[in-house]
């Protein structure tokens, strides 16, 4: 098939990338292409047994030099691509693939663990009573006694996994769980008299587990079709820039564990689709937001379709 008529050659490609000061090197665009970070070639013969040539969709140019910049702050393939994704760029399937693999591997995780502590056996979450706590859980261990950590632990896994069962815990588990959230999120709520009780608390924890947990969002991120999922991503990214400090631009991109977050509120709570649209109206947002890279474009067209002034 020939090309199309504003593709560009592979050498034009990397030409034109150089000319803007970034190394590019064959190798290396063979290397994203080959994760799934580029739009893949196209080859064409030049006739008569002498080869053929190799051309690259228009979109490649603005595809490649983005991930440079990426990959400058983050050498991570995953995290760059990540980031294009949220751009806007064209790697819905892929972004699916990476966040189910993260997940399904956080959730075999979990159930090793799970298994083991129940059985007994050494776990993770003992030594984290024991050993001096990873630095996400230094508040949460200021809020509970090391020897009750593994139980508290166990509780956060379960509701997780989505296997949170109220009636398995006592009050004074109860008491710790809340202690330990706190702690870890809130920790000028720890003496709040207005905290709801157990009683309140502990239905509504075992219906979240068992509608957030987990298998289910898995299953949920597998078959949601591709344009909402494109959605879902402008929505979070809008989102995300609407709350970022100006002079933090690297926190502008929504991170994966805020997109699941997101995808759960938005997705598969019942009430998500309306209490979103309630919340975008609130803020006078009466439009579906567009990827930054769809702002890009129509600013650009907008610019090159304004009649210039002339020069005097």
């Amino acid at each position: 098939m020939p090309p199309a008529p504003h593709d560009l050659r592979r050498e034009d490609l990397i030409g034109r990338l150089r000319a803007e000061g970034y190394r590019i090197s064959n190798h290396q665009l063979l290397r994203w292409v080959d994760a799934g970070l580029l739009p893949n070639p196209r080859r064409t013969g030049k006739g008569r047994g002498r080869g053929t040539e190799v051309y690259y969709p228009r979109v490649a140019l603005l595809q490649a030099r983005t991930l440079v910049r990426l990959l400058r702050d983050n050498r991570n393939l995953d995290d760059a691509g990540w980031g294009l994704w949220a751009l806007g760029f064209p790697l819905t399937e892929w972004a699916r693939e990476l966040m189910l693999d993260e997940l399904k591997a956080l959730k075999g995780a979990f159930e090793r663990e799970d298994r083991r502590y129940r059985a007994g056996k050494p776990s993770l979450l003992d030594a984290a009573g024991k050993r001096r706590p990873p630095r996400r859980l230094v508040q949460m261990r200021k809020a509970v006694k090391p020897d009750k950590m593994p139980r508290v632990l166990a509780m956060t896994l379960r509701y997780q996994l989505g296997t949170f069962r109220a009636r398995e815990y006592s009050a004074e588990d109860w008491d710790r769980y809340r202690d330990a959230v706190l702690g870890e999120y809130l920790p000028e709520l720890l003496d709040d008299p207005g905290l709801p009780t157990t009683e309140e608390v502990a239905p509504a924890l075992e219906e979240e587990s068992r509608q957030f947990g987990l298998g289910r969002t898995i299953s949920a991120l597998k078959h949601v079709e591709a344009h909402q999922l494109e959605q879902y991503r402008n929505e979070c990214q809008w989102l995300t820039e609407l709350f970022s400090r100006p002079d933090e631009p690297d926190k502008a991109l929504m991170a994966r564990p805020d997109f699941i977050t997101f995808f759960k509120g938005r997705h598969m709570a019942p009430e998500g689709d309306a209490n979103f649209r309630a919340f975008m109206r609130s803020i006078g947002q009466t439009r579906a937001p567009a990827s930054p890279l769809q702002r890009w474009v129509a600013a650009g067209r907008a610019k090159a379709a304004s009649p210039r002034t002339p020069t005097p």
